[in-house]
């Protein structure tokens, strides 16, 4: 599996798509089997597991990439023990919202989960 961040023209509906992808494999393989993101889909079903796993580009931009990563992972478990509207979520929330901004605003690449 490759991100790559280097080349602009790959900034297509398609590539977003794989990002997502990507992103939610990556996310998985934090959480464990158990986590579920959104719907399953058929084409996910047949999926092997993957091992490795490339991310290509600017020093910033990879940074930016693992920082919103990292704020969508706290943000899961804030939600999963406090609720949505305890504190801690809020705040959690508020400080993936600044992450993927960022991403997006680095990259031009939309953060895949809204």
């Amino acid at each position: 599996m490759v991100i790559d961040f280097t080349n602009e023209n790959l900034l297509t509906e398609d590539y977003l798509k794989a990002v997502g992808a990507w992103t939610k494999w990556m996310l998985g393989r934090m959480f464990g089997s158990d986590l579920q993101i959104g719907a399953k889909l058929k084409e996910e079903e047949g999926d092997v597991k993957h091992t490795d796993f490339v991310i290509r580009g600017k020093y910033r931009d990879v940074k930016a990439y693992a920082q919103a990563i990292g704020r969508e992972k706290e943000y899961i478990i804030a939600y999963s023990q406090f609720g949505e509207d305890d504190p801690k979520t809020v705040k959690a929330k508020s400080e993936l919202d600044a992450a993927t901004n960022h991403f997006t605003r680095l990259t031009g690449v939309e953060w895949p989960f809204k």
